[in-house]
C-alpha cells in the first residue's frame, strides 16, 4: 500500500485510481478488482475512495477509456498523414503488438475482463475502443483505394475486421 498523506485534486486521484487498477487487473484479472484492493494500491480508505468513483463498476470503464486514449494517441503517431496506406497498416499491426508487449498484455486483459463484466457501462466503453480502432482501419484502406494503393474490390470493413481480428 501507498501512503498517500496529501489531499490530491478529483483528476489526479481518478488517475491513481486507474492506475492501480490497471496493476490489479494485469497481476490477478478482473477478479482481482475491489474496492479494498484499489483503495489499498492507492493509499486510501474505502471511504476515500467513493468519493472519485461511485463504485468499483465505475472503475473498469474508466481503465478502458484510459487504454483507448492512449492507444489512439500512439495509433495516430504511427499512422499519421506520410506514407502509402500498405506501410500505415504495416506500422499499425507492429504498434499494436509492440504497445501490447510494452504494458504487458493490459489492452487485451482488460477488454476480456470488461466483456466478461455484465455492467453495460463497460460493454460500451470496450464497444467505443472497437469502433474507433474498426474505423481509424477502414480509414487507411478507403484512403489507400482512393490513391490506387489498395484494390477497389476489398472491404474497407471487412479488412478493418480481419487486421483487427489478428491483433
Amino acid at each position: 500500500m501507498v501512503e498517500t498523506l496529501a489531499r490530491l485534486d478529483h483528476d489526479t486521484r481518478q488517475r491513481q485510481i486507474v492506475d492501480a487498477a490497471r496493476e490489479i487487473v494485469a497481476r490477478g484479472g478482473s477478479g482481482a478488482l475491489t474496492v479494498h484492493a484499489i483503495a489499498d494500491r492507492v493509499g486510501v480508505s474505502e471511504a476515500g475512495l467513493y468519493k472519485h468513483v461511485d463504485s468499483k463498476d465505475e472503475v473498469l470503464p474508466l481503465l478502458i477509456d484510459d487504454v483507448r486514449e492512449s492507444l489512439l494517441r500512439e495509433v495516430s503517431r504511427a499512422t499519421g498523414p506520410d506514407g502509402t496506406a500498405l506501410a500505415k497498416l504495416e506500422r499499425l499491426l507492429g504498434l499494436h503488438l509492440s504497445y501490447a508487449e510494452s504494458r504487458g498484455g493490459i489492452s487485451f486483459i482488460c477488454i476480456t475482463a470488461a466483456l466478461q463484466f455484465g455492467e453495460a457501462r463497460v460493454r460500451a466503453a470496450v464497444g467505443q475502443l472497437v469502433e474507433d480502432c474498426l474505423a481509424l482501419v477502414e480509414g487507411i484502406v478507403a484512403e489507400g483505394q482512393r490513391r490506387g494503393e489498395v484494390r477497389r474490390e476489398i472491404s474497407p470493413s471487412g479488412a478493418a475486421t480481419a487486421l483487427f481480428g489478428m491483433v
